[in-house]
């Protein structure tokens, strides 16, 4: 798969399964954290308000990972 067709999977598969999905699901807050980390990290120009956001939800989404998967992943190009 390809780094467009990747990026396009990624924007619409809340599209495709949000029907199909409980309330509320950790593992679709995980994706969704992530979902807005990309939109964030895509963007031209980003502001001080916005780079403290992504450190945020770069933060949310790595400990997400660790509760959700039990799991230790060397997040180092996004954490620093």
């Amino acid at each position: 798969m390809t780094a467009a067709e990747m990026s396009t999977l990624v924007c619409y598969l809340s599209v495709i399964i949000v029907d199909f999905l409980p309330d509320y699901d950790e593992v679709w807050d995980f994706y969704s954290t992530l979902c807005e980390i990309i939109k964030i990290s895509i963007e031209s120009i980003i502001s001080e308000d916005q780079v403290n956001y992504l450190k945020y939800l770069i933060r949310s989404h790595y400990e997400m990972f660790i509760r959700l998967f039990k799991k230790k992943l060397k997040f180092y190009f996004m954490v620093h």
